[in-house]
């Protein structure tokens, strides 16, 4: 299996992006009718919202989930990163939340939990969660069996040792 990156959703910064235009404009339009009893500043109100963009691509950095490698790893943080990392073979459930507001946009939360204590890898806002979902589930079955056929192996050359002792 080749490796599957996932990043946050772009839904939100697109959507802040258009609202920020919109009201640009809006602001714009209004200096220009009015440009006699309003200051020159007034345009830079029409700024404001980029910032609600700035920060929608700014949450599309801060994350990527990895499935591949024989591990699921998370990457967190824009200046300081953290890297949280489950074995495939290790996987015990893989989780979808989604509130009444992402599925609407068609996004949602996947959570990653391992076998062990604080094993848990909780991604952002990202596209088809359900897919996702599926597809770490997918790669962990495959990687438990692989897991569990080696074990069988390893047993089996014990058993053929202690039977030939």
């Amino acid at each position: 299996m080749a490796e599957l990156e996932i990043r946050p959703s772009k839904r939100r910064m697109v959507l802040s992006v258009v609202l920020a235009v919109l009201l640009a404009g809006v602001v714009v339009g209004v200096y220009v009718k009015n440009r006699e009893s309003l200051a020159w500043w007034v345009l830079l109100v029409g700024l404001i919202p980029f910032a609600g963009a700035v920060a929608g691509w700014l949450d599309t950095k801060r994350m990527v989930l990895t499935v591949g490698g024989g591990s699921v790893r998370g990457e967190f943080g824009l200046w300081r990163k953290q890297r949280r990392e489950i074995e495939l073979s290790r996987v015990a459930a893989v989780t979808v939340e989604r509130s009444f507001a992402q599925r609407l946009y068609g996004v949602g939360t996947v959570i990653v939990d391992g076998t062990g204590p604080g094993e848990r890898i909780v991604t952002g806002e990202v596209d088809r969660p359900k897919r996702v979902a599926r597809q770490i589930e997918d790669a962990a079955k495959v990687a438990g069996a692989a897991a569990a056929m080696r074990e069988r192996v390893v047993l089996d050359e014990e058993e053929e040792k202690d039977g030939n002792e």
